[in-house]
């Protein structure tokens, strides 16, 4: 009320009229829609209605509400404010028409003298914006807080005078490998360890008959069509082999995946309920993607992103406030062993180009078919960041346009200069709960020997091999007698083509048919006096695949996996149709 009495009436509370005070009591509900600047029939009616009540019960007299309503009001301070956007247009104009111009009217806002204190740091902002303009293409930067969810930058675009478009919260894209985290996740909760086996190979899945009549096969590749026969999935993850995501997806069950997608932040009604998701088939926002990779960051709690800390009025009444709302969504031993592998990807992977020299950084890149999307989504201790890239229509990026050529350079050089604002740390802190901290063969899973292609990664406690890579230089013996040994993890679609079920298999022992698309790498143990496991008796040819990729999930009523996608006319049509509701000049 101080603030709408100052507002509109240059008035203390105190000394309103009956007029003037029934008045803002009227509009006070709905302050844009009563607002008397452009609507002052609406704001009679509710004022009609104040003081009818007031009379009613007894507050004024007939003859006293008769008089106040025949007063004409002298409203002060009603000229067109102009929209100002001389610093971070993208971040100020998603406050103002989510939030502050719905919940408090444009008068307020322009003229009321209400304080807003943002979350955003000007310098890390500026930053953004710079880097973006290293894209060839459009895009968005978002950077967060990962224990408190403040967005510190947001950059929906290039250039916010050709395009209002803001593509940090409201472009639903795919993005592809950088969704695999939350695949592999889900994965280490069913007990599928990084360390595991999982063959790389061709696999296809027969979705029946389309509406054409003709046989629908789904047929996932790797990039490239190169494929790597039987590897650990902390390769897989590392160098973002496709067939590998799919088959541990239909392993671990799609239904799974799509809960803790939902439990890490992820908001978007456009999340596919097939074995496509495992490969980032869902459309979600840069923002909601920077949410979700938060949870690598912060111990496995789910943030909500906010970028208004409080609002007062001029006279320091705090009208909201905002604060961290963390929420625990996945294990932290889980969180904790995903980031180790992709603190891989930067060091060894597709995301080399985001690596930042002397802080512990995980990230992974995301690409889409035809180059469409290009994905860098990581972070380092206390900061986390996406960087997307695309044509708003939908226009190929060119060969290669890849999240590891495209985005991670651009990550790279945002971050690095946002570090030097910020108070991040170089290492992430222990986590709360006991880990096992390894030195692992990228190739077999087992622990390292100093012939291996070692990684250094972090397993739950007690699940880490006991044995020495027997691939270089390790005892063959002691490798199949250790019960913590690499398992090969065999999908449904691999059992049905072999005739086997997963089981604790010896690495390498089994010899794949030829039509499985791909052979076995060729290794030849030392002779060595236990025997192994044999052979199955016959390798059947392929049988018939599944009917569908995986058993769809009742969709809810609406939910599309793609998003209607909007012109950049249509944008800007919208936001002219914004400003004119708030009665704002551009």
């Amino acid at each position: 009320i101080h603030a709408a009495a100052q507002l509109y009436f240059n008035k203390e509370p105190a000394d309103l009229t009956i007029s003037e005070a029934t008045l803002l009591a009227g509009i006070i509900k709905a302050p844009e829609y009563y607002t008397p600047k452009r609507h002052t029939d609406r704001a009679a009616s509710r004022q009609q209605y104040v003081l009818a009540r007031m009379r009613e019960d007894g507050y004024i007299s007939a003859e006293e509400a008769e008089k106040a309503s025949r007063i004409e009001l002298d409203f002060q301070n009603l000229e067109k404010p102009a929209l100002m956007f001389d610093r971070a247009p993208y971040f100020i104009s998603y406050l103002l028409f989510d939030h502050l111009l719905p919940k408090y009217g444009s008068d307020m806002v322009y003229r009321g003298g209400l304080r807003v204190y943002t979350t955003i740091d000007i310098d890390v902002q500026t930053f953004a914006e710079e880097a973006i303009q290293n894209l060839k293409s459009e895009g968005a930067i978002v950077a967060l807080e990962p224990s408190t969810g403040e967005i510190l930058a947001l950059v929906g675009g290039k250039d916010f005078e050709k395009s209002k478009f803001n593509r940090a919260t409201q472009a639903f894209r795919q993005p592809g490998s950088a969704f695999k985290p939350f695949v592999y996740t889900t994965a280490l909760r069913e007990k599928i360890r990084p360390v595991d086996h999982v063959f790389d190979a061709p696999v296809s899945y027969d979705n029946g008959v389309d509406e054409s009549g003709n046989r629908d096969m789904w047929e996932p590749g790797n990039y490239g069509d190169k494929y790597h026969g039987e590897v650990t999935i902390l390769e897989a993850l590392t160098h973002s082999y496709n067939t590998v995501a799919v088959r541990v997806g239909h392993m671990t069950g799609i239904d799974k995946i799509l809960n803790l997608a939902r439990d890490v932040g992820f908001t978007s009604p456009h999340l596919p309920a097939d074995l496509s998701l495992s490969l980032g088939s869902a459309s979600v926002t840069p923002l909601e993607m920077a949410a979700a990779y938060s949870v690598f960051a912060n111990g496995g709690y789910r943030i909500r992103p906010y970028g208004i800390k409080r609002v007062t009025t001029a006279a320091g009444e705090i009208l909201e406030q905002r604060g961290p709302e963390p929420v625990p969504a996945v294990e932290p031993e889980l969180v904790t062993s995903i980031r180790s592998v992709l603190e891989n990807v930067v060091r060894a992977g597709t995301g080399r180009r985001a690596a930042i020299q002397g802080y512990e950084t995980f990230g992974k890149t995301g690409t889409t078919n035809e180059y469409t999307d290009a994905w860098f989504a990581g972070g380092l201790p206390g900061l986390v960041a996406v960087v997307y890239a695309g044509n708003d229509d939908n226009k190929s990026l060119g060969h290669p346009g890849t999240g590891g050529v495209v985005a991670a350079p651009v990550w790279k050089d945002f971050v690095e200069k946002a570090i030097t604002r910020l108070p991040v740390r170089q290492q992430f802190a222990p986590t709360s709960v006991i880990m096992d901290k390894v030195a692992v063969c990228s190739e077999s899973g087992f622990l390292s020997t100093s012939n291996c292609p070692s990684v250094e990664i972090y397993l739950p406690d007690g699940t880490a091999p006991r044995a020495f890579c027997p691939l270089h230089g390790g005892n063959w013996a002691m490798a199949f007698s250790d019960e913590r040994a690499p398992l090969l993890r065999l999908s449904p679609r691999d059992q049905e083509v072999l005739a086997v079920a997963s089981a604790r298999l010896p690495v390498y022992s089994m010899t794949l048919p030829e039509d499985f698309g791909i052979a076995r790498k060729e290794v030849v143990p030392p002779v060595y006096t236990q025997v192994q496991k044999p052979e199955p008796e016959r390798t059947p040819a392929p049988v018939e695949s599944p009917k569908k990729a995986a058993v769809p999930l009742p969709k809810a009523s609406g939910a599309s996996s793609k998003p209607k996608e909007r012109t950049p006319e249509e944008v800007e049509q919208r936001f002219q149709e914004l400003l004119k509701q708030y009665g704002l000049s551009n």
